[in-house]
């Protein structure tokens, strides 16, 4: 795996490049940037933030984005197949006709996500929070202790970014009722909207049915259903 540096990104794919397969660029800041059909498949992006990057059409399958921010994103007919995505913020991220074949949304946050996935077959979104009450005590519990056991393996400057955004959970998961501010999310609490009704028969197709407002893990059925904004 070639170590490469987001400054080295940004000149080759400017140059024409648009093969980053199999790189390593840990940390990464890719905030603001249009990377737009670049293939990073069987990469390691941990620890990045790709807030409001464009990245349509981008390859991300099989690769490590453990603890990334994809805040407000343009991720349409992206592919993240087995991708490794737990601990990530997807918030306000355009994700229609994503491919999410088996990959691993653990922990993440989706708050006012554009779905309507082309495939999420076998996706994990056992723990993912689709709305501000689907965070508990638990889940937030194992996040930050997940975090401060990391604490020392990665830069003091992601973590205190990591560990602000964790807080900010925190505060989410221990109001209710009311609307509050989720500071560098792109939303607010009770005040997100979605653009369909709930129901325990609402579905995407053939992997995962909505109940209440969190995923089951069964098969769905009807028509595919998208929250917008």
């Amino acid at each position: 795996m070639d170590q490469i540096t987001v400054a080295q990104i940004i000149e080759e794919y400017s140059n024409g490049r648009r093969d980053f397969s199999n790189i390593m660029c840990k940390n990464g800041n890719f905030d603001n940037l249009s990377l737009e059909e670049a293939d990073f498949s069987d990469s390691d992006l941990d620890l990045s933030s790709f807030k409001h990057a464009k990245l349509n059409k981008c390859s991300f399958a099989r690769t490590k984005i453990q603890w990334t921010d994809f805040t407000e994103a343009k991720l349409i007919e992206v592919d993240m197949t087995k991708a490794d995505a737990k601990y990530s913020l997807f918030n306000e991220a355009d994700l229609k006709d994503a491919i999410l074949t088996a990959a691993d949304f653990q922990y993440c946050i989706f708050f006012n996500v554009v779905q309507n996935f082309k495939d999420f077959s076998g996706t994990n979104f056992a723990t993912t929070a689709f709305h501000p009450s689907d965070l508990n005590k638990e889940t937030m519990i194992h996040v930050k202790s997940q975090l401060m056991g990391m604490s020392s393996n990665i830069a003091f400057d992601a973590f205190l970014t990591i560990k602000g955004n964790v807080e900010e959970n925190e505060k989410i998961e221990r109001v209710s009722g009311e609307s509050i501010n989720i500071g560098g999310y792109g939303t607010t609490g009770t005040s997100v909207g979605y653009g369909t009704s709930l129901g325990s028969s609402s579905g995407y197709g053939n992997s995962i049915v909505i109940s209440g407002s969190a995923y089951s893990n069964a098969t769905a059925s009807g028509s595919k259903t998208g929250y917008s904004k």
